[in-house]
């Protein structure tokens, strides 16, 4: 079980996160009481995060207030306090990689405030998962990691974990 400042992410548990139920998903828990968010840009453009849909990308919701005893449920516009952000892809509906208008799928973190925060990022795909533990300051906004598929392999972008994240 994932833990940042007492919240925790199941997608470690397979049994919340059955084989081959997915060809991706994405999680994103934080430890502060603002405006994080998750997203993916698919192979075709097409953008998925803040609570909306790709053409291949699902997201559960947005969490606007965070995470931790000072989160606000008055802040609150779509997930509650401490729910993770997430984003899947059904098995069988990643798109292959292409040449236009970008190669792969494309994740992504943003940091709406100006406050450093903890989070933890988890990245399963079919063929292998990874866990980036970081620290962010903000406001900012940056890709982590690109996947490919069909092969489902993940590519940390490195500029961004060797300068916010540990193993």
């Amino acid at each position: 079980m994932l833990i940042v400042g007492g919240i925790s992410s199941c997608s470690d548990d397979p049994s919340t996160s059955p084989d081959n139920l997915y060809d991706l998903e994405v999680e994103l828990v934080w430890d502060a009481a603002i405006n994080m968010d998750i997203w993916i840009i698919e192979p075709t453009g097409k953008g998925s995060g803040h609570g909306d849909p790709g053409d291949t990308a699902y997201n559960t919701g947005n969490n606007v207030c965070g995470f931790g005893a000072n989160c606000s449920a008055e802040a609150c516009s779509d997930l509650a306090c401490n729910t993770l952000e997430r984003i899947y892809i059904n098995s069988g509906e990643a798109l292959p990689e292409s040449t236009e208008p970008f190669h792969q799928y494309q994740i992504g973190i943003s940091n709406w405030s100006t406050e450093t925060t903890n989070m933890i990022l988890f990245i399963r795909t079919i063929s292998e998962s990874r866990t980036f533990h970081c620290t962010v300051d903000g406001p900012r906004v940056s890709y982590v990691a690109d996947i490919t598929f069909p092969a489902g392999t993940i590519a940390e972008i490195e500029s961004f974990t060797a300068n916010y994240c540990q193993e």
